[in-house]
Order: C-alpha cells, then sequence, then structure tokens
C-alpha cells in the first residue's frame, strides 16, 4: 500500500467546494507546489452536525485520504471542522495541520465602530472557540454573529448555474442582517461565501471592510513548508477528488471551474 500512495506537499479538505479559494490563493501566489483537494460531499454540510458527529466524520475521513495519499502537511480549509475538532487531529495524526479560523484579529484592527460581523455556519457562530478568539483579541467590540445554512447550501449546489441577480438575491438577508445591526466589518466565517465575495463587496455598504482568511492560512502553511524544506517545483500540479457523486449538471458545471483554473478532476475517492 505505502508504495502505491500519492506524495504531495498538501491535502486540502473541506466539505465541498467552499475552500477551492484557499487552493487557488495558493496556486496564484505560491506557484509549483503539487496539492490534493478532497471535497468531502458525502458529509456536506458539516455546518448543523453535532461535534461528536464532525469529530468522527473528520478523523474517518483523514485516516481513509492517508490510505491513499502521503502530504506533507494538512490544510483543513473549513472553519466548522477547524473550531470543532482541529486538536483532536493533531493529536491522532503525526502530521502539520492548519486550519481555518475567523479573522476576527484583524478584524478588531480595522473596525471603527466596533462593531464586527460575522457570517459563518451554525456551528461555527455558536463554537466556544470563536467566543474565546473574541473574548482574547476583542473582548471591548461586539460581535454580531450569523449563522447562514441556506446561503452554504446556494453556494454548493446552485452557485456555478446563477446569475449575479440570482446571487444578491441569496445574500440579501444576510446583508440586510449586518446593516441593521450597523457593523463595520464583515468577516466572511465560512469558506464558501469566499465564492460571493465581488458580490458582497458590490452589494455591501461602501464603508464595510469584507475580510476573510486565505493569505492568513495559506501563508502559514508556507511557512511550515519552508521549515520542512519543501521547495516549489518548475510547475504546480492540483487535483481534485470528492468522496460522494454530484448530480450530472453538478459535475459539468464543476469540471468547467476546475478545468480554468487548471485544477485536475480525478473523481471519487
Amino acid at each position: 500500500m505505502q508504495k502505491n500512495k500519492t506524495c504531495t506537499d498538501f491535502l486540502c479538505i473541506d466539505s465541498g467546494s467552499g475552500g477551492l479559494p484557499y487552493l487557488l490563493y495558493l496556486l496564484e501566489r505560491f506557484p509549483g507546489y503539487s496539492s490534493v483537494y478532497v471535497a468531502d460531499t458525502e458529509n456536506f454540510p458539516y455546518g448543523k452536525k453535532s461535534k461528536e458527529k464532525i469529530v468522527e466524520a473528520i478523523t474517518a475521513l483523514v485516516e481513509r485520504l492517508l490510505e491513499h495519499f502521503e502530504p506533507k502537511i494538512i490544510i483543513i480549509a473549513c472553519n466548522t471542522i477547524s473550531v470543532t475538532a482541529l486538536d483532536i487531529l493533531r493529536s491522532r495524526f503525526p502530521l502539520p495541520f492548519v486550519g481555518t479560523v475567523p479573522a476576527i484579529k484583524q478584524a478588531v484592527q480595522l473596525s471603527k465602530n466596533k462593531i464586527i460581523g460575522l457570517l459563518a455556519t451554525e456551528n461555527t457562530v455558536a463554537s466556544p472557540y470563536t467566543d474565546a478568539l473574541f473574548l482574547e483579541y476583542a473582548s471591548e467590540f461586539r460581535l454580531i454573529k450569523r449563522g447562514d445554512a441556506k446561503l452554504v447550501r446556494f453556494v454548493e449546489k446552485s452557485l456555478h448555474k446563477a446569475d449575479e441577480k440570482k446571487r444578491k438575491k441569496a445574500l440579501k438577508p444576510a446583508l440586510a442582517f449586518f446593516e441593521k445591526n450597523n457593523i463595520d466589518v464583515l468577516i466572511l466565517g465560512c469558506t464558501h461565501f469566499i465564492h460571493l465575495i465581488n458580490e458582497i463587496k458590490n452589494s455591501a455598504p461602501p464603508h464595510w471592510q469584507i475580510l476573510d482568511s486565505r493569505a492568513g492560512v495559506i501563508n502559514r502553511a508556507i511557512h511550515i513548508a519552508n521549515e520542512k524544506g519543501i521547495v516549489p517545483r518548475l510547475e504546480s500540479k492540483a487535483l481534485f477528488y470528492a468522496t460522494k457523486q454530484y448530480s450530472a449538471s453538478e459535475e459539468i458545471l464543476l469540471r468547467s471551474f476546475l478545468e480554468q483554473n487548471a485544477i485536475s478532476w480525478q473523481g471519487l475517492i
């Protein structure tokens, strides 16, 4: 089994396509590395599962993936998994894990009225980890939280076939909620929402700052790579797998998106 494993610099995991902007950031800013992306479509969505179910699902998935791949660094491109199970993953597997958590520290530096919005999954907004992070960096601020499972599902299931009008309609309830609460910084605390970042910026009040954690996560992964002596090659290599079959229409749209971004569709794992 060992000799048949696929070696890769980075193994990226998310519940679906949400983490792809992190892989794209890596490919664009730090070319030359090899990457495998796994969409855990079988367990989508993670955002409404119990902590026990999340831990069970992600540990089983990592165990299965390590039978097929030999990664040097694992990137958990999912806020929900990270705030729920990252410590457990680090304790169970002898590999460096890079997690994705809401950019609260950065938001504090940018907010002028001390009212910050967090748009995420139900699990992330309710997580004790998120509350602890907020108390550490922003105890004098107000954090307005919204868990939006409907928007997560829209991004995963409908985004690639939705025109601009439908995308703005899907965003409208969340943006109206935060505008009513007078925020001036909005944290995208679910990786899926980064797919809508241009629409969010175009629809949100002009004074809002919109934050995500792509730069922080990928810079951390590259820092670890440098420490481990992992060097880029002449060309990037990125493979995409899913754990459950997409519908025919979803697969066509997703494969087109991947091809446009030099990511190779590999099917099910």
